[in-house]
């Protein structure tokens, strides 16, 4: 293993957190990421060990959902990635039309929570969403070029904020799908890993 100063390993792949397909649905959102991202690339010298970028970090999308979980019947206006999968290669795309190398543009999805669809009433609900489950299991055996790696990032069980009868610590946290009682954030949340366990697709 080759460590530089700071101990890190110099040759491990690295991937950039862009957020997911809700975040960035329109293509300007994109574009401006995507033009973000250009510019680090070029001002940290291009580095070799990214290797491109992480999607559904900690949330609950879809990777290869067709329709998409809250697809419209009409997206004409603009082109809207309906799962994670098309998000990967709409803005993988984006950056490559910006100079950016296709080794730097490839993708990892973190499934640690996307097990069951359809149990949101808007991209809005994230937090500590009732019904959920683990989704696939971390392994580099995706079935697509462009995704490198199904991960688990969110660890299963971490608590998204409070959610109470009241409400919650934020506008997700008071959303009817929010399971209640919560704890903190980042506090671990029994209830809910037994439920990530136990809603599990494919199952353990």
């Amino acid at each position: 293993m080759r460590t530089g100063t700071s101990g890190v390993d110099a040759s491990a792949q690295r991937y950039l957190d862009v957020g997911h397909s809700n975040s960035l649905d329109w293509s300007w959102h994109r574009n401006a990421t995507a033009d973000a991202i250009v510019a680090l690339h070029k001002a940290a010298k291009q580095p070799a060990q990214l290797r491109g970028f992480a999607t559904n970090v900690a949330n609950w999308n879809a990777w290869n959902l067709s329709p998409g979980e809250f697809a419209r019947a009409d997206d004409s206006r603009d082109l809207r990635p309906s799962n994670e999968q098309n998000f990967a290669r709409i803005l993988g795309a984006a950056l490559r039309a910006r100079g950016m190398p296709a080794t730097s543009t490839h993708a990892v999805l973190d499934t640690s929570r996307n097990g069951v669809m359809g149990l949101r009433w808007s991209w809005d609900e994230w937090c500590n969403v009732g019904g959920a489950g683990l989704g696939v299991r971390p392994s580099a055996e995706t079935g697509d070029d462009a995704l490198d790696a199904f991960v688990w990032v969110k660890r299963p069980g971490e608590s998204d904020g409070v959610s109470s009868e009241r409400g919650g610590d934020s506008a997700g946290c008071a959303a009817k799908s929010a399971v209640r009682p919560a704890p903190e954030r980042d506090v671990w949340f029994q209830g809910f890993f037994e439920m990530l366990v136990r809603n599990a697709h494919p199952k353990l």
